[in-house]
């Protein structure tokens, strides 16, 4: 296994033991998304990494860029299984929400009573102009919810369109050791009040209060403890699914059936 600590992200591979240089799939911690304010407000500053000094500087436009390709790893084969960490904070730069829209999870693999809390989340936070996919979110963000993310590549041929296209496919999984009541309408209603006695003037869309610390260390608790060989269990049943969908984008793309 190999464990890889940044100040954004923790990453965990884990290897077949038949054979030790193939990953089977890539736990991934979020812990923190640097805005250009982290940066210094010079996106050209040049940062090495600190483990690796002989290598290459980089930028905030190559950390961004890295972001959106780190995770096209094997398609049809690999899988990721993120989580947000426990102090994670809903401050983010924008380039992060479309991040999301193809990397995250998606309301259609929530169970009914999560489905109910995060129906109630947007009704207690609706704001103008906001698109759909960053209440997602926010939400799976503040209730920490995980997902289970892979890709495939799919030849797209429409009237008019020469050569075909060849896209990318993204699917998600809902991770079923979640209780309902982690994210459920009752949670929701009790972090909302939270949130608004702590403050006169409360920014729910900036928010850095976890929703409840016993439930929040409850879910990273069941992340941490959770066997290997059952994450693979879950993994191979993902690889063995067909899909679903025709549909070529995460935010509206039908989920597989689990």
């Amino acid at each position: 296994m190999i464990l890889i600590d940044t100040q954004s992200i923790q990453v965990k591979h884990n290897f077949d033991p038949n054979d030790p240089k193939v990953i089977k799939f890539s736990k991934v911690r979020i812990n923190k998304i640097l805005s250009p304010e982290d940066w210094g407000n010079r996106a050209f500053t040049i940062k090495v990494l600190s483990n690796f000094p002989e290598w290459p500087g980089y930028t905030y436009h190559d950390y961004v860029e890295a972001w959106n390709k780190a995770f096209l790893l094997r398609a049809f084969s690999h899988t990721w299984f993120f989580h947000f960490s426990e102090d994670f904070s809903l401050r983010y730069p924008k380039w992060f929400i479309k991040w999301f829209q193809y990397f995250g999870i998606i309301p259609e693999v929530f169970s009914p009573k999560i489905l109910a809390g995060y129906e109630h989340f947007k009704e207690l936070f609706k704001q103008e102009e906001v698109p759909i996919f960053e209440y997602t979110l926010q939400f799976a963000a503040v209730f920490k919810l995980p997902w289970i993310m892979s890709f495939t590549h799919k030849k797209q041929e429409r009237q008019g369109s020469s050569p075909p296209l060849l896209m990318r496919q993204f699917s998600v999984k809902w991770w079923k050791q979640i209780e309902d009541k982690q994210a459920s309408k009752e949670a929701v209603i009790r972090y909302y009040n939270d949130i608004t006695t702590e403050s006169s003037s409360p920014s729910p869309s900036y928010s850095t209060k976890p929703m409840i610390k016993d439930d929040s260390n409850d879910i990273a608790r069941r992340i941490r403890d959770c066997k290997e060989e059952d994450l693979a269990r879950i993994i191979s049943e993902i690889r063995s699914s067909p899909s679903t969908s025709e549909d070529l984008f995460q935010d509206s793309q039908d989920p597989y059936d689990m």
